[in-house]
């Protein structure tokens, strides 16, 4: 009989310390410091100010979960105060709240207690591992939020790289001021070097200093040989020493520049340098103009408005028209704390912006900004015409209504369109294209959800004369007429992959007519309406990875539309290993139902008639799950949905829609 071996705890805890010193060798060097400085650390040499010379600007920021996020902070807030006012919402030059959640996101709450997520200290600082031994954490457990703050982009306290809490590597501090600043500025042109050290690194130092660039440096304070610290480097003074904020209190302190070894205490590692370029005049609503419509009329070609928190309402702020001008619009803090509420009706129309190019040439970016209650026959949240290259991300579109377009209308032109990372909720087109209607253009729409849009033709997407292609979204509960679909193209081929198209209320899901076969690979159709996969994709089920299987959302009655984690749509689950839809998994108490199956007995039959009515009229126990029992698709748990079962249980009545 063969023996198994015994793994005690003492010998995981040596093999993980023992992977940890193994990525430590194979990579490059670590800071491991904490909030409050060490009492073996010396604090340094107080700065002779009329001898140093010392970038004046330089917010100080005190350790905020981790010493790498807060000494980029002050890297990227000193840029934020200069030409780049979407890096931190406000005025970043002192450390408020909002600056915090630049450096790190925490909900306000840094401690591991809280019941909810989707942040970057509750992901991945909880639980709480300041001390050995390493714990796992969401980079590795999976359902982590989207990186949205310098400690996600750092890989701050993320236990899949070997860091306890607060720790970070040197070699993501490249990478994560480059996309951090693609996230937050993406108007803006950063270079970004790493420098370890050498003879001439003092003389780098120098230059970076003297051109006004602050610069991270890792160190060894405690002078054992091992890096241990990042600090923000401000200045320098004769002879060789180097001035810092070293996130541990509001004094600049200096320190004798020499390299990393054994005995040298605040010896050196590597240096990141960071320049930052906008080629172009930032104007800021409402603080330097007070509409965005003075902005625009301000503004010069490849200018960039920057919208400060707040709700635009009224004259200035909607029915805003571009003509002959490429602009670009961003917001400081996203789509939730910056609307448009253009307050439209039938009795008092008003639209969101028109883009009018008409040479063909211009463009308009829109970047993280919410629409809503848009109203108009002709243009709805946002509509662009007659050329110029349109582009759309971040966005939120709610409840907006247009002929065409109840949320972007796109017409002619030879440049291409692009949306992605926007939410569409419940917009109306009475002709095409219930969130977005575009004619004679090629577009890309990727990483979006539509939830609820409604139009005859294209309940969700309407295209025809281009080419459309949809990477990574989802889909949920549009509705078209029974000819149409949620998706609508015509007259060019059609590419949609890794999309979640489902419990369209009425219409199919794809309504697909040019000559080239359209492209789909690993989509999930599933319950629309009148089909799945029909019509010109029919055949295309079971082939390239596409399913036909219940995503099973989270809670789409709030607009979760994360997925379970028994969900085919999550890498783990589905057979070719990735993700389809926007966005991935958000809980693991899986409501798994069969539409119908009131009892949950795996069966939809005349048992479920009885437990329905039951339930709604006899104060009977509650449906198993209450999502089955919504047989209809519509609204809440009512007579109606016993008549829709009996219809289509005896009377050969349309197919079960549950949400």
């Amino acid at each position: 009989m063969k023996k198994l071996a015994v793994w005690n705890p003492a010998r995981i805890v040596i093999i993980a310390l023992f992977m940890v010193m193994a990525y430590s060798i194979a990579s490059s060097q670590q800071s491991t410091s904490g909030p409050k400085r060490p009492a073996n650390v010396e604090l340094g040499l107080m700065v002779e100010k009329d001898k140093a010379t010392i970038i004046p600007d330089i917010p100080m920021y005190l350790w905020h979960h981790g010493c790498g996020p807060t000494a980029a902070g002050m890297v990227a807030g000193c840029w934020e105060t200069r030409n780049c006012p979407t890096l931190a919402v406000g005025d970043a030059s002192t450390q408020t709240t909002e600056v915090n959640w630049m450096l790190v996101t925490d909900n306000g709450n840094g401690w591991c207690g809280a019941t909810y997520y989707y942040d970057h200290y509750h992901d991945y600082a909880c639980p709480r591992d300041d001390s050995p031994p390493l714990l796992q954490d969401r980079s590795e457990l999976g359902g982590a939020h989207e990186d949205d703050c310098l400690a996600d982009f750092l890989k701050t306290s993320q236990s899949l790289y070997g860091n306890m809490y607060g720790w970070g590597w040197f070699d993501h501090m490249h990478s994560g001021f480059i996309d951090f600043f693609a996230m937050k500025a993406p108007y803006a042109t950063v270079t970004v070097n790493d420098h370890f050290f050498d003879p001439t690194l003092w003389d780098t130092y120098v230059a970076e200093i003297d051109a006004d660039r602050p610069v991270v440096l890792l160190v060894d304070t405690d002078g054992d040989g091992s890096t241990d610290h990042f600090v923000t480097g401000v200045g320098y003074q004769d002879p060789a020493t180097y001035i810092i904020h070293d996130t541990w209190d509001d004094i600049i302190r200096s320190h004798t520049w020499r390299e990393l070894s054994p005995g040298n205490s605040w010896g050196v590692y590597g240096m990141v340098t960071v320049d930052v370029t906008v080629g172009a005049n930032v104007l800021e609503v409402p603080g330097e103009f007070g509409d965005i419509s003075a902005a625009i009329t301000a503004a010069a070609d490849g200018d960039i408005i920057v919208l400060s928190p707040g709700t635009y309402a009224g004259p200035g702020n909607i029915d805003l028209t571009i003509i002959g001008k490429s602009i670009r619009i961003y917001s400081e803090a996203g789509p939730e704390r910056t609307v448009i509420d253009c307050e439209g009706s039938d009795k008092a129309p008003h639209y969101g912006l028109n883009f009018d190019y008409q040479t063909g040439t211009g463009s308009l970016i829109i970047d993280g900004v919410k629409f809503k209650n848009a109203y108009s026959t002709n243009v709805g949240a946002v509509t662009a015409n007659f050329g110029g290259n349109i582009t759309i991300s971040n966005c939120v579109f709610e409840n907006c209504y247009s002929a065409t377009g109840g949320a972007i209308g796109i017409s002619s032109g030879s440049m291409p369109a692009s949306v992605s990372k926007c939410r569409f909720i419940e917009n109306t087109a009475p002709d095409r294209g219930g969130a977005i209607h575009s004619l004679n253009r090629n577009l890309s729409v990727e990483d979006c959800i539509f939830i609820k849009n409604t139009a005859p033709e294209g309940g969700a997407v309407y295209s025809s004369g281009g080419s459309l292609m949809i990477l990574r979204s989802t889909l949920f509960g549009n509705t078209s007429d029974a000819i149409s679909g949620a998706v609508y193209q015509h007259g060019g081929p059609l590419y949609m992959e890794r999309i979640i198209l489902s419990f369209s209320t009425t219409g199919q899901a794809v309504d697909y007519e040019y000559s080239s076969t359209p492209s789909l690979n690993n989509c999930d159709l599933y319950h629309n309406a009148e089909g799945n996969y029909t019509g010109e994709i029919a055949g295309l089920l079971g082939q390239f990875g596409n399913l036909q299987a219940n995503p099973y959302f989270c809670d789409t009655a709030q607009g979760d539309m994360t997925i379970c984690s028994e969900s085919q749509c999550q890498p783990g689950v589905n057979p070719n290993g990735v993700l389809i839809g926007a966005l991935g998994v958000g809980c693991s108490d899986c409501i798994v139902f069969e539409c119908g199956d009131v009892n949950d007995d795996e069966g939809v039959d005349i048992l479920d008639i009885i437990y329905l009515i039951d339930y709604k009229f006899k104060g009977g126990p509650d449906p198993i799950a209450a999502e089955a029992a919504n047989v209809d698709g519509v609204g809440g748990i009512d007579i109606l949905d016993i008549i829709y079962l009996i219809d289509f249980k005896f009377k050969g009545g349309p197919d079960l829609i549950c949400p």
